[in-house]
């Protein structure tokens, strides 16, 4: 019933009279009934990230894959194995482990979601292979070379982060009728970013050697569970004077802690390429609003001086209220940032008071109690 009303939706989305749309809509239709007979998928897996900041990611690894349309966290069961890790990425019946070969260690996740998707074995994973997703797609295109069809999805451009140019190919292998290979394109803050995923030595179904058990747990008596993380290295801050730094804003504005004592001082650590640190900008944006006349000043810091034109660009855009501030590598190490986007607030007093990885509204709450002592 699922694949008919895709079906449905996409004739609906297609027709236009024309020979080309329903080319396309049959292709479209034949792959998701193809996918709709899966229930078992081996493959190799080739992944090329190639990212806004010109780095690239670049690696191998393989996966299997068992589909389970009454599992009402993924629709799937998968094990993925990234090859230059040590280990590899389980998921079935609701837990999640992250197993590592090497030290005979197993993390367990007793409530996952989709995020289980960014673990080594998980970054594998080509879920359009098996669940062909056109649903925000707003055009479509198909060609063909030798043994593949081609489709390609168009898709809106998004204003607020400003992402342009977004378009998937897929390639379609023509004995199979599934999709063996993504290129991923989008262009924001005037720089591109791809991805490219290839599948080599797919099987599925009976023709899988040795499917793997997903209800075996095995591991679990030879191995033992992985010692908790430490506490995160900025937590040391906490009731210590607030590093001292000098720095300028993309405005030329200079803002040195000395000078700030007596305020509330929240800095935002944030990077361009952080999607995470774009989403939650205007939720500090408006702390800075709300707060500002009790005394808080807020600063963002990025520290990624080869993203400064997009960074500007951004701001521009959005018209921030807070000063953005350029850093360096002695306010990075310290301030121990390993990740972002990551908060510091610091008290009237010039010592660090809060530190967080990740936003939250438990910020709001920690500076209205600063603003009153």
């Amino acid at each position: 019933m699922h694949v008919m009303r895709k079906i449905f939706f996409l004739f609906c989305l297609l027709s236009s009279g024309n020979l080309f749309a329903q080319d396309v809509q049959k292709l479209i239709t034949d792959i998701l009934f193809k996918q709709s007979a899966l229930e078992n998928i081996s493959a190799d897996v080739h992944r090329i990230d190639t990212f806004t900041t010109g780095d690239i990611w670049d690696h191998t690894g393989r996966i299997q894959v068992k589909l389970v349309p009454a599992d009402t966290v993924l629709g799937y069961y998968f094990k993925g194995k990234r090859d230059d890790h040590k280990g590899w990425s389980l998921y079935s019946n609701g837990i999640a482990f992250d197993i590592n070969d090497s030290s005979k260690t197993y993390v367990t996740n007793s409530r996952p979601n989709d995020h289980i998707l960014g673990s080594p074995g998980g970054q594998m994973m080509f879920t359009d292979l098996f669940k062909l997703d056109t649903s925000k797609a707003i055009s479509f295109k198909m060609d063909e070379e030798p043994g593949y069809y081609k489709l390609r999805m168009d898709y809106a451009d998004n204003d607020k982060y400003q992402v342009k140019e977004r378009y998937k190919i897929f390639w379609i292998d023509k004995q199979l009728m599934l999709p063996v290979k993504l290129y991923d394109h989008l262009v924001v803050l005037n720089n591109k970013q791809a991805r490219t995923v290839s599948l080599a030595n797919l099987r599925v179904n009976n023709q899988v050697n040795q499917p793997y058990d997903f209800n075996d747990r095995s591991f679990l008596s030879s191995y033992q569970p992985a010692p908790p993380p430490g506490k995160p290295a900025y937590l040391s801050l906490i009731n210590e004077e607030a590093p001292q730094f000098d720095l300028q804003s993309f405005a030329g504005e200079r803002f040195a802690l000395n000078d700030l004592k007596g305020k509330v001082v929240l800095l935002d650590f944030w990077e361009v390429w952080c999607g995470p640190c774009v989403e939650a900008m205007p939720l500090v944006d408006s702390l800075s609003e709300k707060y500002k006349k009790q005394g808080l000043l807020v600063l963002g810091i990025m520290n990624d001086k080869s993203q400064l034109q997009p960074a500007k660009l951004m701001a521009q855009k959005n018209n921030y209220s807070i000063p953005l501030l350029v850093g360096n590598e002695s306010l990075q190490r310290n301030y121990k940032i390993n990740a972002v986007p990551q908060y510091v607030v610091i008290g009237k007093n010039g010592k660090v008071v809060h530190a967080q990885a990740g936003y939250s509204d438990k910020l709001g709450k920690v500076i209205e109690a600063a603003l009153k002592e």
